[in-house]
């Protein structure tokens, strides 16, 4: 245990401008723009969530747990 005053943690808010993409990061075209907001400096962040709610991601898989699963990439959704 440690003897003493209590400890005061302060924090402030502050305001982070994001891009948050899912399977549709698979576009060229959003991940085009995506990259202009961030070279213009109006997104500080981008979190890419490669896989969609329905286990969908932008890309064919050959990871083998992947399919084992049932992890279908864009491109075998749609065929």
């Amino acid at each position: 245990m440690v003897e003493g005053d209590p400890l005061t943690i302060s924090r402030r808010r502050q305001l982070v401008k994001a891009a948050y993409l899912n399977y549709c990061v698979g576009d060229a075209g959003i991940r085009q723009h995506v990259l202009e907001l961030t070279g213009r400096m109006e997104l500080e962040a981008v979190v890419v969530d490669v896989k969609g709610d329905r286990g969908i991601i932008p890309y064919p898989t050959r990871v083998p747990q992947a399919l084992e699963v049932g992890i279908l990439g864009l491109e075998g959704f749609l065929t």
